[in-house]
């Protein structure tokens, strides 16, 4: 794992509400945006916004990579 991976990894969990860890928990379960705004009863355009936003605030290039960073954090 490279230097950049161990920063994400670390990222600042904190900083996220607690909305936001519900959604990157679903994307780690892998639903689609619509799955994900049916059972938070959103929209799917604000899982996308709320999305666009975790990845930024972790430094993560992509949903992928917001699955994977969620599956590694203590539950």
């Amino acid at each position: 794992m490279s230097r950049c991976d161990h920063a994400r990894q670390d990222a600042p969990v904190k900083a996220l509400t607690p909305q936001q860890h519900d959604i990157a928990g679903l994307v780690a379960k892998g639903l689609t945006n619509g799955e994900i705004a049916e059972r938070l009863g959103l929209t799917r355009s604000a899982v996308a916004t709320q999305i666009r936003e975790i990845v930024t605030i972790l430094g993560l290039p992509n949903r992928v990579r917001l699955a994977l960073w969620s599956l590694r954090q203590p539950h």
